[in-house]
Parts: structure tokens; C-alpha cells; sequence
């Protein structure tokens, strides 16, 4: 189930959601690494985007994130 097109506030409200969460995955922790392979691997209010979805997945699997390591 794909989500319906956001509005030009939401998707600016989304695209600095996505960008702090991006932030706090390239810093290492590991739940927000997952969330983030999550919205590239499903395209939730990005575009789908299945090789940042891996990169993402895999830097949580690297450190545990069980989910992730089924994912990758």
C-alpha cells in the first residue's frame, strides 16, 4: 500500500524529518538507521530508493538490528 501524495507543507515537513534521521543513522544509531532503510525501502514520503534501503539496512544488521539483518 503506497502512500498518497503529501502536500507541499507535509512533504517539507517530511523531507526535515528524513534529513535529522538520516543524520542520527550517519552517526551511528542503529534505530534510526533501520527507520531510514524503511522509508528508502518502501518510499514513504521519499522516493523508493532499494540501494540506500540496503546501505541503511546493513549498517543496523552490523550491529544487531535483527529486523535489519532479515531485510538486507
Amino acid at each position: 500500500m503506497s502512500w498518497p501524495t503529501l502536500s507541499a507543507e507535509e512533504q517539507e515537513e517530511m523531507d526535515q524529518a528524513v534529513a535529522m534521521l538520516r543524520e542520527a543513522a550517519d552517526q551511528g544509531h542503529m534505530e534510526a538507521q533501520a527507520y531510514v532503510g524503511t522509508l528508502y525501502d518502501f518510499g514513504r514520503g521519499v522516493a523508493k530508493d532499494d540501494r540506500l534501503a540496503f546501505v541503511y539496512y546493513q549498517r543496523a544488521a552490523e550491529q544487531g538490528h535483527v529486523i535489519s539483518l532479515h531485510n538486507t
